[in-house]
């Protein structure tokens, strides 16, 4: 990794860091422990821009420093459920739109990490976050249908269309590789 991808890398982990330390609040209609922040943007800026596993460090630089902070009144599983939503979400997402560069693409590969991310905090908050927590077992399925599985949809929606506006504007500062402009101008003139 050359120095100014480098730079470029910690430079969205930090402002995930601060997106997710200064802009986090409940959403109506959930419990307020749920709580919406823009943070997983960055990641997916990144995933998109250099593939998904540059996607997943910086989801993981941003929850590293956001424990690190004390912020997080969650603690570490707060923190691993952060990670796992926004790793799953970046990596579903990047390696989709690794294969399919185009508006039509990015569309696609951001349905795919929402349900991708939603499906995987389903599972990890049944078997192993709910229960770290202390809910009682006959508890956990209601939750998950009431406010889980309806949470990370809303939450991946938001974020998803942060992303697909913001990532066009972004991508020149990036400098992704040329190569990869002149064949995704080629396939948006396919569209």
């Amino acid at each position: 990794m050359s120095t100014k991808k480098l730079v470029r890398v910690s430079l969205l982990a930090l402002i995930g860091f601060l997106l997710m330390f200064s802009i986090e609040f409940p959403l109506p209609f959930f419990p307020p422990y749920l709580k919406y922040d823009p943070s997983e943007v960055p990641g997916l800026i990144a995933a998109f821009a250099w593939g998904p596993w540059t996607g997943v460090l910086v989801e993981f630089l941003k929850t590293f420093l956001f424990f690190v902070s004390g912020k997080s009144t969650a603690g570490i599983i707060g923190v691993g459920a952060a990670f796992i939503a926004g790793g799953s979400f970046v990596l579903v997402a990047g390696s989709i739109y690794e294969r399919m560069k185009t508006k039509t693409g990015a569309v696609v590969s951001l349905l795919a990490g929402s349900l991708a991310m939603t499906l995987v905090m389903t599972v990890a908050n049944y078997f192993v976050l709910l229960p770290l927590w202390g809910v009682p077992s006959n508890e956990v399925l209601p939750l998950i249908t009431s406010a889980i599985i309806p949470f990370n949809l809303v939450k991946a929606l938001f974020s998803s269309l942060a992303t697909f506006v913001i990532y066009k504007r972004v991508h020149y500062w990036l400098e992704v590789p040329v190569a990869r402009l002149a064949k995704h101008k080629e396939k948006e003139q396919e569209l």
